[in-house]
């Protein structure tokens, strides 16, 4: 299973909404300009990242949580939404080629978005289950907690 820690925001029936914990940087840093990647992480994300995840521990608002997901739901997911698409396009391609370059452009297009609209329809489906959906394992003992530096990345100033 894939962990991170993450801070509940507020509760909804058996489920929660979480923040994610930034982690500490990787120490590959610029010392000039700061952090590149969360850099540009911040110039495509318009507001603080949410998640809905299950609450079989009964965690608070507030609470310091540990989230998991299969690692198995994430390759599944990533199959999905990625190489499915990606193989509609080429297949697209290759059959349309016969017909001639603009038929295989239109084919290989017409094949990808269609794909497109099965993954987002399927992928409704999917959030339902509890295989797929990430869930609260553990909470994070508060005693354990190490102070947090008050020195952040430079990108975040």
């Amino acid at each position: 299973m894939l962990e991170t820690e993450a801070q509940v925001v507020s509760l909804h029936g058996g489920e929660a909404m979480v923040r994610p914990t930034p982690h500490s940087p990787c120490g590959q840093c610029d010392p000039v300009h700061g952090c590149r990647s969360l850099s540009l992480a911040r110039m495509f994300v318009l507001r603080e990242p949410l998640f809905r995840v299950r609450n079989p521990s009964a965690a608070g608002v507030g609470d310091k949580v540990i989230v998991a997901v299969h690692e198995r739901a994430l390759l599944v997911s990533t199959a999905l939404l990625y190489c499915l698409p990606l193989l509609a396009l080429l297949a697209g391609a290759v059959l349309g080629r016969a017909l001639g370059e603009l038929s295989s452009v239109l084919l290989a297009f017409s094949l990808f978005a269609l794909t497109l609209w099965w993954v987002k329809r399927y992928a409704a489906v999917v959030t339902t289950r509890q295989f797929f959906m990430p869930s609260i394992v553990r909470r994070v003992d508060p005693s354990l907690i190490i102070q947090e530096k008050t020195e952040t990345c430079r990108s975040r100033n």
